[in-house]
């Protein structure tokens, strides 16, 4: 079967880009979606490699720095001894509320991630966000001046990447879709709505 084409810039479009629902007022839904995960990769990494790392490090740092302190004199070091095994459960609960809070502010960004969804028609770009209480944000396609496309080194390689999008719009000047699989056909998607809204007035950089 023949690719599925834009009804706005003529370019053939992924499947995620063909869900086109016409209102009644005729407004066609051409694209909606949610930031991918992949844009969290290098922060669950690091969480994981801080909910590993930091254990190991208090585990072998434990005995070498009771001796070291220790050394600093006896009345230190026997009141270390005698002290050990209560040292030693409140460096472990220590350890575990550090390591709980950073998976927990993890857990975090990512439901605010996922709280993010965007729809995008030819009259109209829908911003939700919220994790619990939902913000809905609109724009109108006419007001769009400028859309600027980010990808750094690693978003490259992931496929993700950023939209920045200038508008006439006092509330809502710029605004960013983050974390968007296949950015480069979604701004010329973008870009071929606001072109069409604008009566083809539109000025964006070439990217």
């Amino acid at each position: 079967t023949a690719a599925t084409v834009c009804p706005q810039c003529n370019r053939p479009m992924t499947p995620q880009l063909a869900a086109g629902a016409v209102a009644s007022d005729g407004e066609q839904v051409v694209w909606e979606g949610v930031p991918s995960m992949k844009a969290m990769l290098v922060e669950i990494v690091a969480t994981a490699l801080y909910a590993v790392g930091l254990p190991l490090l208090a585990l072998l740092g434990f005995d070498p720095l009771l001796s070291l302190l220790g050394g600093l004199g006896a009345q230190v070091g026997d009141l270390l001894t005698s002290n050990r095994a209560t040292i030693r459960a409140v460096v472990i609960a220590a350890v575990t509320i550090v390591v709980a809070a950073r998976v927990a502010k993890l857990a975090w960004h990512a439901a605010v991630l996922r709280g993010h969804r965007y729809r995008i028609s030819n009259q109209r770009i829908v911003i939700e966000a919220g994790a619990f209480s939902k913000r809905f944000d609109e724009i109108d396609m006419r007001t769009v001046e400028d859309i600027e496309f980010q990808q750094r080194f690693l978003e490259r390689l992931l496929g993700i990447g950023q939209i920045a999008i200038v508008a006439a719009d006092k509330r809502m000047a710029r605004f960013r879709l983050l974390g968007i699989e296949n950015p480069r056909e979604l701004r010329e998607l973008i870009r071929g709505a606001a072109f069409q809204a604008t009566q083809r007035q539109l000025f964006t950089r070439s990217t």
